[in-house]
């Protein structure tokens, strides 16, 4: 899809694509279901033999989450075997890759339903209300646990999973005539050249127009930008205008019907990738600091 972007192929992802996607991600498939089966196959390091260890053992749910593949398979199945996490892990990395492929090229295709989590209705009340879910699993360890939506291995937004492993929050139901502005301080230890920063935000307070790529938001800054909205928390690319250690840019969000002002502690700001103005990675990124600031 990068080559479409580019307008150097037209062809359809992944498959044919550019005919190498295909047997990349059968060996990656290969791959997991090696590793699964060389940890929970037994002696042998097979699965489907005698000496599986049982479900139980490895701590796996007993039932594969409700989660689809766009335009594809639903996971949800029962796990009885070494055989089934193969297959329940392999359609839960499917369905986070094509989610977040979905995200990242916002231009190529509508971001799927299946990525959305269905409302469930609250008691008492006619209208569906997403209903949160406790969660006694480890957020972060690339495991999906009990109470978790997803785990892509990280605490970290902007991605496919949100930081808390939770389901991805809606848009505001309606929103406010005047937006609230928030402001961001990047300071680098050298000229910036590009970076990349995820701004987390707090949903159901303030919001961004759908998901995906968001235009016309982004204010105050000299230089080019674009900005993908993950409904709580908003990636950055920022390209300055010239030699800059440090500059500030404002993303203009809309404020939900009835919500309160947010608080400036109320947002954070990571910064994660950069590069100096010779095109050199500046490592570790989060040496160049991204803060959300008090507009005066």
């Amino acid at each position: 899809e990068d080559a479409i972007l580019r307008g150097k192929a037209s062809a359809p992802c992944p498959v044919p694509g550019d005919g190498k996607a295909a047997a990349a991600i059968a060996k990656a498939e290969a791959k997991l279901s090696s590793t699964v089966c060389q940890a929970c196959g037994g002696g042998d390091g097979a699965c489907g033999g005698g000496d599986d260890l049982t479900v139980a053992a490895v701590g796996f749910p007993a039932t594969c989450p409700a989660v689809s593949v766009p335009g594809g398979p639903a996971c949800a199945a029962p796990i009885a075997d070494a055989s089934d996490i193969v297959t329940c892990v392999g359609c839960l990395s499917e369905a986070n890759v094509d989610c977040a492929d979905a995200i990242a090229a916002p231009g190529l295709k509508p971001y799927p339903a299946e990525c959305r989590p269905a409302p469930t209705a609250t008691p008492g009340s006619g209208t569906p209300t997403p209903t949160p879910t406790s969660s006694p699993g480890v957020c972060g360890n690339d495991i999906l646990e009990s109470g978790e939506f997803c785990d892509d291995g990280n605490i970290a937004d902007c991605d496919a999973c949100p930081a808390n492993c939770q389901a991805p929050p809606v848009d505001c139901d309606g929103v406010e005539a005047v937006r609230h502005n928030q402001q961001v301080r990047v300071v680098g230890p050298t000229e910036l050249g590009a970076v990349l920063v995820c701004l987390s935000y707090p949903a159901g307070v303030v919001g961004l127009p759908g998901t995906g790529a968001v235009g016309g938001r982004v204010s105050g800054f000299a230089g080019s930008n674009n900005l993908v909205d993950f409904d709580n928390a908003a990636q950055l690319a920022l390209l300055p205008a010239g030699a800059q250690t440090e500059f500030n840019f404002t993303v203009s969000f809309d404020r939900c019907t009835g919500a309160p002002i947010p608080d400036v502690l109320e947002f954070s700001c990571i910064t994660k990738d950069a590069s100096d103005t010779f095109g050199s990675p500046i490592e570790p990124p989060t040496i160049v600091q991204c803060t959300p600031v008090t507009t005066p």
